[in-house]
């Protein structure tokens, strides 16, 4: 009992410096009125990726928990089909979405930007974004140390794979919030509840996603490489499925439709840790 009490107290601990750190000086640049798109805020962004990282190292020195468990093995061996895989996944998930919007709403290789680009130069940025997508790839790391690395085992213990998955999903879109206030000034209390449940639904499945190949490898590398394709990479991928004017005139709905392959393999993922999760096999002990 007394063990389930002290990963309780860490977990609130984690949770609030997480949310602290990361959200904090973003609501600071609003105030200023610091602009989205700027060098600053891109800057400060990208540090705020950081934050649970920095939360889970914080608990681990407060709590004196110490620093076992980081998952921080590459484990390759063995695993060579998980990273490619981990890799490939947003790129499909973005592609599947691209289409389900181009079915409902048409814009199928008519977007502006394609008809001042050559194939080639389209692919040869794609192929850029992903080479980028390596100097963002600490950040990335830095989410996946707290939110799978450090959050995720202790909800398992406490409440079970199921519950561990939808709430920390839904405590990983909440975390969100500053950016997506941030992304929605101007356009009322609505259009803010919306995308925060929109990011909630987004994080529930990706999270899911990124724990099963946690859990796979025992090693936080998998979900930090999918986790740096999707944030990179994927928004490029759309531009062949949908018009600007179309974007703009659906954006609601194309928002809904580019989730539903994200949610349908999270389902999946859930699934196979719930019934994994019978077998009594949550996040494995590794260094």
């Amino acid at each position: 009992m007394q063990n389930k009490k002290d990963t309780i107290k860490r977990l609130i601990i984690y949770i609030v410096l997480a949310f602290v750190i990361s959200n904090g000086p973003m609501l600071v640049m609003m105030a200023l009125g610091v602009e989205q798109h700027t060098p600053t805020y891109q800057l400060v962004a990208l540090l705020t990726m950081c934050g649970p990282a920095v939360a889970s190292l914080l608990t681990r020195v407060i709590t004196k928990e110490g620093f076992h468990n980081m998952y921080l093995r590459v484990n390759l061996k063995g695993n060579e089909k998980n990273y490619i895989l981990a890799v490939l996944l947003p790129v499909v998930c973005a592609v599947l979405g691209g289409l389900l919007s181009a079915l409902c709403f048409g814009g199928f290789l008519q977007n502006e930007a394609l008809k001042e680009l050559s194939p080639v130069f389209y692919g040869s940025y794609v192929l850029y974004l992903v080479g980028f997508s390596a100097a963002v790839f600490f950040p990335a790391m830095g989410e996946e140390l707290g939110w799978r690395g450090y959050m995720t085992p202790k909800m398992e213990e406490i409440m079970g794979t199921p519950a561990a998955l939808l709430i920390g999903g839904v405590i990983w879109g909440l975390w969100h919030i500053s950016d997506i206030i941030y992304s929605c000034q101007g356009q009322g209390v609505l259009v803010i509840l919306v995308q925060t449940v929109l990011k909630c639904v987004l994080c529930v499945g990706m999270g899911s996603i990124l724990t099963y190949f946690t859990k796979k490898t025992g090693s936080i590398y998998p979900g930090s490489l999918l986790h740096m394709v999707n944030n990179n990479v994927t928004q490029i991928l759309y531009v062949p499925f949908m018009t600007t004017a179309i974007m703009k005139a659906h954006n609601l709905e194309i928002s809904i439709l580019i989730l539903i392959p994200i949610v349908v393999i999270g389902a999946v993922t859930f699934i196979l840790q719930v019934r994994d999760g019978k077998k009594k096999t949550p996040l494995p002990v590794t260094q």
